[in-house]
């Protein structure tokens, strides 16, 4: 497996553990739908979230960021779309951002709710 490969495998394992701990319920990782992918789909108070890990080794906090561009944004809000669809959820939606860092001595973990509204 190629280095960014094992580095964006340990950023999310390292958010889903920290989503977990802030009392989000994870339902899926990885989840495709065509060429879409959500990280992680989770339900946290009366929200099915969509949420995005972005992991670098060392970048500017903006590099995290502009990683998501409308794209991106597009093809997660119809992923989430079907995947609520075939499992019949009628929860709001949210779309959250976790960055994590791993350019220290531990690993920084940033979480930011509704990162972006469709």
């Amino acid at each position: 497996m190629a280095e960014h490969n094992e580095t964006g495998k340990r950023g999310e394992l390292l958010a889903k553990a920290y989503l977990e701990s802030k009392s989000f319920s994870i339902l899926e990782q990885n989840f495709r739908y065509g060429k879409a992918e959500i990280d992680i789909i989770a339900t946290v108070e009366t929200f099915i979230v969509a949420v995005e890990v972005k992991t670098r080794k060392s970048a500017p906090r903006t590099d995290y960021f502009h990683a998501v561009n409308k794209s991106k944004m597009s093809s997660m809000v119809r992923a989430l779309e079907f995947y609520m669809r075939i499992k019949g959820i009628t929860l709001e939606t949210r779309f959250d951002f976790v960055r994590v860092d791993l350019g220290g001595a531990e690993p920084f973990i940033e979480h930011t709710p509704s990162f972006f509204i469709p």
